[in-house]
């Protein structure tokens, strides 16, 4: 039955009734249903009365708990410099932010460089390392790179001589020692000398300032670059084809297989043209083909190469850096800027060249081989520059001389003949 938007369905008219009885004791029960509905019947009060006691309950009841689960998790900073000691807390943020379990791991992946606890991170020791943060199978990253500042930096040396083509490693202390700022080198002049990562290549007779720095703090060295170790400077100076100059100096000594010969009346070793090794007999040259009579390299009318690659320059193949054989040019410069003078050193005899500047080099009278014969008519130093005429190409430019002669010539190369490196 349906009145004033009140029902009650059929199968609970026994109850209505029961209860009806039970509220009105005594009551006019035909009466009152008769008009069940009717102001201030039993059964009007009674719905109400079970209308009300549902909205008050209703409330309280649950069918169940719903669990939300998060779907990631973000770190306010991915990436931290700490400075070692100090401490810094990351905060983390759930998505969705009503996420049920909001518990997390923290890890470090380095210990040894930081650790954290709840979210601190405390500094250990200089480097690198992750922090994490985890909730159940998500997880945020943050970077952490733990420095120390330094307060002052001292170098190895404060002054230092090298001759050129030589180098030296200056070493830079940070105070404290495990500061973690980065020191930035530099060279006041690299035509005198460069320097990477403190290590010092002297490339120039000259002076320079080499200079460590780091943050605000820096210290100098000064660098003074003499010529090569084993060189005499004869004052002269060489003009390039493109009208730039160079100081050319003089090997104080013969070449040897060995290096440069201890002292400057040594004959040194003999060497074919091209070739970088001394040989016992001198009928032949690497370079020349005897079966179709042509050189293989070093052929004017074929490679057109006209002076020693570096690779067979024998000077330069065992004394490295810019040491070379003279070429011609270079040759010409102790025939027509210096002074040749014939004399004798320790009972060698042989030509003392004096330069402009007045300091001077001695050059002994060696003599030189042909096939498995040694001769000492004239003496014999090669230049690094093939003859180009055409009925000379198979010889190669030379100083060459005895006592009444002083010049430079040219002869086969397949002779064996001395060396007097020279570099700039």
């Amino acid at each position: 039955m349906k009145k004033d938007n009140y029902f009650v369905p059929q199968s609970d008219m026994i109850d209505v009734e029961i209860a009806m009885n039970v509220f009105s004791p005594g009551g006019d029960v035909s009466e009152k249903l008769s008009n069940p509905f009717a102001k201030g019947s039993v059964l009007k009060r009674l719905l109400l009365t079970v209308s009300a006691a549902a909205i008050i309950i209703l409330p309280s009841c649950k069918k169940g708990d719903v669990k939300v689960e998060a779907e990631s998790i973000a770190l306010d900073k991915t990436e931290i410099t700490l400075e070692k000691g100090k401490k810094e807390v990351l905060s983390v943020t759930f998505t969705p932010s009503n996420a049920t379990d909001k518990s997390l791991e923290w890890i470090s992946t380095d210990t040894d460089v930081a650790t954290v606890d709840a979210g601190i991170i405390s500094a250990i020791a200089p480097g690198h390392t992750d922090i994490v943060a985890k909730s159940g199978s998500i997880m945020a990253r943050c970077a952490v790179e733990v420095i120390v500042q330094v307060k002052g930096i001292s170098l190895s040396k404060n002054e230092l001589t090298l001759c050129r083509g030589e180098e030296e490693t200056l070493v830079a202390t940070l105070d404290p020692d495990d500061a973690t700022d980065a020191v930035e080198w530099s060279s006041s002049d690299n035509t005198v000398a460069t320097v990477l990562d403190g290590k010092v290549t002297a490339v120039g007779v000259g002076s320079a300032t080499i200079t460590a720095k780091v943050a605000s703090f820096e210290k100098e060295c000064a660098l003074t670059v003499n010529p090569p170790r084993g060189s005499v400077d004869l004052g002269i100076v060489v003009t390039r084809k493109d009208e730039t100059t160079y100081t050319l100096y003089w090997a104080e000594s013969n070449l040897s297989d060995e290096g440069l010969c201890s002292k400057p009346e040594d004959f040194g070793d003999y060497y074919a043209w091209g070739e970088t090794e001394p040989k016992s007999e001198y009928f032949d040259n690497k370079w020349y083909d005897s079966e179709t009579s042509q050189w293989t390299k070093y052929n004017y009318s074929g490679d057109g190469k006209l002076t020693l690659d570096p690779e067979d320059d024998a000077a330069h193949v065992i004394l490295g850096g810019g040491w070379h054989i003279p070429t011609l040019e270079e040759m010409k410069t102790i025939v027509k800027q210096c002074t040749a003078v014939w004399k004798s050193r320790n009972g060698v005899s042989g030509y003392e060249i004096t330069g402009p500047n007045g300091n001077s080099i001695f050059l002994p009278a060696a003599g030189y081989h042909s096939g498995d014969k040694y001769y000492n008519t004239y003496s014999i130093y090669w230049t690094s520059d093939i003859h180009y005429g055409f009925f000379e190409r198979t010889a190669s430019f030379t100083l060459t001389f005895k006592s009444e002669y002083f010049d430079t010539n040219y002869i086969h190369r397949n002779f064996g003949c001395t060396i007097r490196p020279v570099t700039e």
